[in-house]
Parts: C-alpha cells; structure tokens; sequence
C-alpha cells in the first residue's frame, strides 16, 4: 500500500478528464480504486495549490486571495473539501462562454449576444484572460452591465467575507494520517 490508502476492496472508477488531479495522479482514465487514496491525491491537491500560491507571490510581492474554482467546473466531494481545510473558498462561476480556444476567437457581436441577455443578479461572471476578444470588448461590456443597473464587487471582501486564517488549518497528517498499518 502506498500513502494512506484505505484497504476497502477495489471498486472500478471513471476519472471524468485529462485536467483533472486523479488524472495526472494515476494517468489513466479507468483505474481501480481502494477507497479514495485521500492521502496520496491530497498530498498532489496541495502541492499544487501551495505551487499557484508561491508563483503568485513571487510575481506580485502579494500572498493570493484564497478563492478557488475547479477546472472546467469539474469537482467532486473530496476536492471541495480538500480545498476548504485548506482555507479556500470554492467559487462557481454562473455565466460564461466559449472564449478560450486561440485559434478560434468569437466575434464582438458574438460575445456580445452570449453575455448581455444572460447576465443577472449576483452572476459570477467567467471570462478567460487569454482571450483576445474578451479584452478587446472588457471596457464596454462592463459599461453596458452597468447601464443596466449592475454593479460589480470583489468576491474575497464582498461575498466571501474573510477567508480562513491558515494558522488554523492543521497539518494534511493531522488531516488524513497513515492508517494503512
């Protein structure tokens, strides 16, 4: 047994992607499972995170807001609550649109028809950085929100309220200890 496995009979799973973190931990779409391998997948969840956090910081001189949203919006019950004890908050975005492939960018009138008559009250709104009709059009979409009588917050301070303190997030063997033995 590796890590802190559970030794509860193997059961066939799925892995729903190749973005996921069970994915890149087994690299393979259909696995057999013991129970969750929680402290092995954990450790590769935390790693990962605790990467984002230090990237960022070394780019910003700032520590980074602990929000997190699942790729693609892909999550299971264990991530979600991975990522609470680890003092993040888990944000689910309720509108966006197909604007990350490169090489095949909408139109302004696209975005446009996709993002005006789908906004509404207390939306968390999805638009990918890297996309090049997204900033070109951020100025007056934002405008035209507005015009309709939308304001815009900061999630941390405005919806979340103050984040966990990770001083009172106990150590991952505290959290999932070797029970293998």
């Amino acid at each position: 047994a590796k890590g802190g496995t559970m030794r509860l009979g193997s059961c066939p799973c799925r892995i729903t992607g190749e973005d996921t973190f069970a994915y890149r931990a087994y690299g393979a779409l259909d696995i057999a499972e013991r129970h969750r391998h929680r402290y092995e997948v954990n450790n590769r969840f935390r790693q990962e995170l605790e990467r984002n956090e230090s990237l960022y910081r070394s780019i910003t001189g700032e520590e980074m807001a602990k929000l997190y949203r699942p790729p693609q919006g892909k999550y299971s019950e264990p991530n979600l609550q991975m990522a609470q004890k680890l003092g993040y908050h888990t944000v689910f975005w309720s509108l966006a649109y197909v604007d990350w492939y490169q090489d095949d960018q909408p139109t302004k009138e696209e975005a446009f028809a996709k993002l005006l008559p789908r906004v509404h009250p207390g939306a968390v709104v999805l638009l990918h950085s890297t996309s090049s009709t997204n900033g070109a059009i951020l100025d007056e979409l934002l405008s035209q929100w507005e015009s309709l009588g939308y304001t815009f917050g900061d999630l941390e301070q405005d919806l979340l309220g103050p984040a966990p303190q990770p001083s009172t997030i106990p150590d991952h063997r505290e959290l999932f200890p070797d029970i293998s033995k």
